[in-house]
Parts: C-alpha cells; structure tokens; sequence
C-alpha cells in the first residue's frame, strides 16, 4: 500500500469475495495500522460492488505535524475532520462546499457506511510484559478460564476501571469521527491475540520490541485473551453508548473463540493479514445489506 492519506481503489482485485448486492456500496474506512488490513479486504471484493476511500490516522497525524510545525491537539482534530469531509466528497464525486453539520445528511443522502479501525493496541502496550509480581483476574462473563495460582488476583471491577481510562483517548478519537456521520458507524473488532508464545514473544516488529527490555518475559496466552477481551467489552460499551454498530471478529478467523487464526498470522504478532482483513470486509458487507 502507497503511504498516502487516502487510497483510491483498484480497478481489479484478486481472488474477489462473491457478495450479492444491488449497486455499489460506499464505503469510508478510517483508522490506524489495523485498518490496512480492512483496505486489503475491501480491495479484494469484486470490482463494482463497492467505492470506498482510505484514511490512515497515524500517517495523517504524522503529515498534519510535519506541515504544521507546533501544531496543538485541537488544531490536529479540526484539520483530521476536514480530511474527512475532503474524502466523503471525494466518494461521491462532489466538489462544493459541505460544512461540517450538513454532514450527517450528506451521508445519509449517498448511503456512505463510516467504517472506525481505531487503535486497538493498549492490551498490549500496556499488558504484554509479565511484571515483577504477576497478576491474574477473571472474565466475568467467563469464570471457567484458567487463574495463575501465583499470581496475584485483581478485581474485575479493577481492571475495567483501569482500562477504560487508558481507552479515553481512543474514544474521544471515535466520538469526534461518529459524530460527523450520526449513525451508519460500524465499528471493526481488532484482531484476537496471537496463542503461540514465541511467535509472540518474538515477532512484535519494531514498533513495540523497543519498548521493552531484551530479555522481557511476557504473560500467557490465557490472560493476553482475558485483557483482549475486556478491551472488546469497553468498546462494545462505547458503541452502544455512541449508536455505532460494533462488529467482532468472524468466528472462522478465530481459535476457540479466543485466539487469532494461524491463517490469519501477519508478519508481525500484533496485527493480522489480508485474509483476516477479507472476512472481516465480507461480515461488514453482509451487515449492511441486512
């Protein structure tokens, strides 16, 4: 994928995904490095069932900063929207004027679906590495799952107050984008955690291998699924609180409803491939033409 701020679709793709619809769908896909994975699967459906545009934020905020020396975060925030409403346009072929609160009924008028791949990375920046006094805690919807009889045992209630905070700057990412649209916002699922422990441990990719020190030991598979997954309930709680359909992860890119499928394995251990990206496109497709 060309590092530009937004990519235009193929006129061909390969291996198209066979979905029935009556005329093409449109589609804005905006988000960070798990998005590059959903363009991948939008590109891969067949040529004419869809017209969509990509924006990668962390290559829109590196850009804005570097033009935009000093730039505050509110400044960031407006020049991001109006990229936006730049490449609503450009969907539909409209060169006038959009002000910002006709945008909701400019979407709804040309049916754009608002496609959110927004971060998707805090349970392993912050829960990735074992620390000197390890921890465990239980899913409340899934008390079954293993405890680490040496680890200490935090309340659930603990852990989601915890991660929510973490997660507030993510959500006010959502809220400003949601807002633009107010309603037709589907919210994509990050991948599920990799299970195999070195694959893990040893395919991080730069981004995050230095962060951490050299001989770092990192948590099971068991409690990487737990913080995955809490992470999944305060997103589907913001959603609903928001009025965006949040859409999980198809069950067949999935191990035992828990672990990223092998098919699904990317270069690195922290995000997954074209094929994942592929279904995760097909379930979004089928949601919208339900």
């Amino acid at each position: 994928m060309s590092q530009s701020l937004c990519v235009d679709p193929p006129t061909a793709a390969p291996q198209p995904l066979s979905i029935n619809h009556k005329s093409p769908r449109r589609f804005l896909l905006v988000g960070h490095s798990h998005s590059s994975a959903i363009e991948a699967g939008l590109r891969a459906v067949s040529p004419g069932a869809l017209i969509y545009r990509h924006i990668h934020l962390s290559i829109t905020d590196k850009y804005l900063k570097l033009r935009n020396a000093g730039i505050s975060a509110d400044e960031l925030n407006d020049k991001t929207l109006s990229i936006i409403v730049r490449e609503l346009k450009a969907l539909v072929g409209y060169d006038g004027p959009l002000p910002k609160h006709d945008v909701p009924a400019f979407i709804a008028e040309h049916q754009i679906n608002l496609l959110l791949s927004v971060r998707g990375v805090v349970h392993i920046l912050s829960g990735l590495v074992q620390p000197e006094r390890p921890y465990d805690f239980m899913l409340k919807d899934e008390p079954q799952l293993p405890l680490d009889p040496e680890a200490e045992l935090v309340p659930f209630g603990a852990m989601w107050d915890s991660y929510r905070d973490r997660l507030n700057g993510t959500f006010e990412v959502m809220n400003r984008i949601a807002k633009l649209a107010q309603g037709n916002v589907f919210v994509l699922a990050f991948p599920p955690p990799v299970e195999d422990d070195t694959f893990m441990r040893t395919r991080l990719g730069r981004f995050f291998a230095e962060r951490y020190a050299a001989d770092f030991k990192i948590v099971s598979a068991s409690l990487r699924y737990k913080l995955w997954r809490l992470c999944i309930e305060l997103y589907k709680q913001h959603c609903k609180e928001l009025g965006a359909t949040f859409l999980m992860p198809p069950e067949e890119t999935m191990v035992d409803s828990k672990y990223l499928h092998p098919k699904a394995y990317h270069t690195d251990a922290v995000h997954a491939n074209e094929w994942f990206g592929e279904r995760m496109v097909d379930k979004v497709m089928k949601t919208v033409a339900a």
